[in-house]
């Protein structure tokens, strides 16, 4: 997924919501009410500092690898 955070935005950790809602036209879809069929994931994303322990995800084909510090 690609996003743009704007320029002026200050540094810091913030919380992301993605939903997919089954059936449901986009401009409908509200972060906090239910829906019958679909899915809701909840990120933090780290503007202008570096996250504790970075992690690093990446697929090919059908196999997935996570890098993580411990």
């Amino acid at each position: 997924m690609n996003f743009v955070v704007p320029a002026a935005q200050p540094a810091g950790t913030y919380r992301m919501r993605v939903r997919c809602a089954y059936a449901t036209p986009v401009n409908s879809i509200d972060p906090c009410n239910m829906h019958g069929y679909g899915e809701t994931e909840d990120y933090n994303v780290y503007v202008g500092i570096t996250p504790p322990g970075v992690i690093t995800a990446t697929a090919s084909n059908n196999a997935h690898f996570v890098t993580a510090l411990n």
